[in-house]
C-alpha cells in the first residue's frame, strides 16, 4: 500500500502560532519538539482555540516532560500517542525511544528503550559495565557513531574507544 509524508515548516525558526495554524491548515497528524515548544504550542492553542485535527504521535526530546505537560498536549492539543526519544549529537540521530505500547505518562521518566543497531551501556570511571540501576557514563555503539572530533584526534581518543564504545 502506498503512503507518504509531507514535511512542514511553518516558519524559519519556532513560532508557538505559526506551528499551531499550519498543524491546523496542514492537517498534520505527526510533529516533534522540544517540552519548552510544547508548553508554548500547548498556551497558543488554548489562546486560539482553533479546532485541531487528530493528531496520531507527538515525538519529544531535548529534556525531561513534566506530567502537566503530559496532560496539556493530550487535552489540549488532542494528541492520542507522545514518544519519548533520547539522542546525542555524537551519534547524528536518535538512540532510545519509547514503544508503541508505551503508556504517554511513561514519558515523563523514561527515555525509551535503544533503537534497533543500537548498543548500550553504562559504565563506571575504570571502564567497567556497572549493573542495572547503578549510575555511571552512557556509552553507545552504532553505525551512527561520529568517527572523530574534526581536526581534534586527542579529543577523539579521549571520547571514542578503539571498539568505538
Amino acid at each position: 500500500m502506498p503512503s507518504g509524508n509531507t514535511l512542514v515548516f511553518p516558519s524559519p525558526h519556532f513560532n508557538a502560532e505559526d506551528t499551531v495554524r499550519a498543524i491546523v491548515s496542514e492537517n498534520c497528524n505527526i510533529f516533534s519538539g522540544t517540552p519548552t515548544f510544547l508548553v508554548d504550542i500547548v498556551a497558543k492553542q488554548r489562546e486560539l482555540n482553533l479546532k485541531m485535527p487528530e493528531i496520531d504521535l507527538v515525538c519529544v526530546g531535548g529534556s525531561v516532560l513534566s506530567p502537566q505537560v503530559v496532560k496539556d498536549v493530550e487535552n489540549v492539543l488532542k494528541v492520542k500517542k507522545i514518544s519519548s526519544v533520547y539522542g546525542l549529537t555524537e551519534t547524528a540521530s536518535a538512540v532510545f525511544q519509547t514503544l508503541s505500547e508505551d503508556s504517554n505518562q511513561i514519558t515523563e521518566e523514561f527515555v525509551g528503550v535503544p533503537l534497533s543497531q543500537v548498543e548500550a551501556k553504562v559504565i563506571d570511571k575504570d571502564g567497567n559495565t556497572v549493573p542495572f540501576g547503578v549510575a555511571g557514563e552512557l556509552c553507545i555503539r552504532t553505525s551512527c557513531n561520529m568517527l572523530d572530533y574534526w581536526g581534534d584526534p586527542e579529543k577523539t581518543k579521549e571520547t571514542i574507544g578503539c571498539d568505538r564504545w
